[in-house]
């Protein structure tokens, strides 16, 4: 259960999002938290996700993220005269913002979720800000 726990730590401290799905592990442990190592000063989001002091995620439930779209972004042609987009308006979906992004930086349309539905296959939505992101999951819930 240790190594678990290190593995997840190690991942978070990486920056890598980490979202861990329980298992049956024997039956000793309590309901809905099987296969988990302990989680403490637990803090849960719109969409279910359980973010742990010790740094790991877990999501009890599934939820719906909030959106704070169309953002206020409004680059200028002249600073970026080969951007992807000039604003929230200039991306094709609803669910999509404007933001400058990549190796070389530079406005492109940057794609969000607010439920499961959003992403494709083996990922979930994760709220943030301005919108949720999809992200690779094993499981939708734990």
């Amino acid at each position: 259960m240790a190594l678990v726990g290190w593995r997840l730590s190690l991942l978070a401290s990486l920056g890598v999002p980490v979202a861990a799905c329980g298992g049956k592990a024997g039956g000793s442990e309590p309901e809905g938290r099987t296969g988990l190592p302990p989680c403490t000063n637990p803090t849960t989001d719109a969409g279910g996700l359980v973010r742990c002091a010790e740094r790991y995620a877990h999501r009890a439930s599934v939820g719906e993220c909030g959106s704070m779209l169309p953002t206020s972004a409004n680059f200028d042609p002249l600073v970026y005269p080969n951007a992807e987009c000039l604003a929230d308006a200039d991306c094709a979906s609803p669910l999509s913002y404007c933001s400058v992004t990549g190796m070389i930086p530079a406005p492109r349309c940057v794609g969000g979720c607010v439920t499961d539905a959003d992403c494709g296959q083996n990922l979930v939505c994760v709220c943030g800000d301005p919108i949720g992101v999809c992200s690779l999951a094993s499981c939708t819930t734990e």
